[in-house]
């Protein structure tokens, strides 16, 4: 093997994972830009960070559902479970597996309190718990679209 393509190789698999991949990857770009006015306004709007975040994992679930033959457009997870169940999928269904699994994690992770809740009141530590929600669902998102 010649070592002057690998890099190449590498970059193609990059680029095509990239092109895919576009709208949860643009939606925590959003949430980014969300969290940066958050610091900086004297009336945050933590309700609509946490709606982006919330639309980060809904586009998830959308782009997989797409990919792995089990519907197109928006979805719910009770859907996308239904048709990769009664597709047999293998592949979407160890992808429900996990993404429930982390889902549950960030949901679950004492940092980021009760931002994911409906209703939920949001206290001094607000900006830091934001910070660390988007830095979770980010983590997800990649690790998603790096092994499925």
């Amino acid at each position: 093997m010649d070592f002057q393509s690998t890099p190449i190789v590498g970059t193609v698999i990059w680029i095509d994972v990239g092109i895919l991949v576009m709208s949860a990857a643009k939606k925590l770009d959003e949430a980014q830009q969300e969290l940066s006015l958050l610091t900086t306004t004297k009336d945050p709007k933590v309700t609509r960070f946490v709606r982006i975040i919330q639309d980060v994992y809904d586009t998830l679930l959308d782009e997989y559902s797409k990919k792995f033959g089990c519907g197109s457009g928006r979805t719910s997870l009770a859907k996308f479970k239904t048709s990769a169940k009664k597709a047999g999928n293998v592949h979407a269904i160890n992808f429900l597996i996990w993404y429930e699994k982390e889902f549950r994690s960030v949901r679950n992770d004492p940092r980021v309190g009760n931002l994911l809740d409906s209703n939920s009141q949001y206290d001094s530590n607000y900006i830091k718990s934001c910070s660390i929600l988007l830095e979770l669902t980010r983590n997800l998102v990649y690790h998603a679209y790096e092994n499925f």
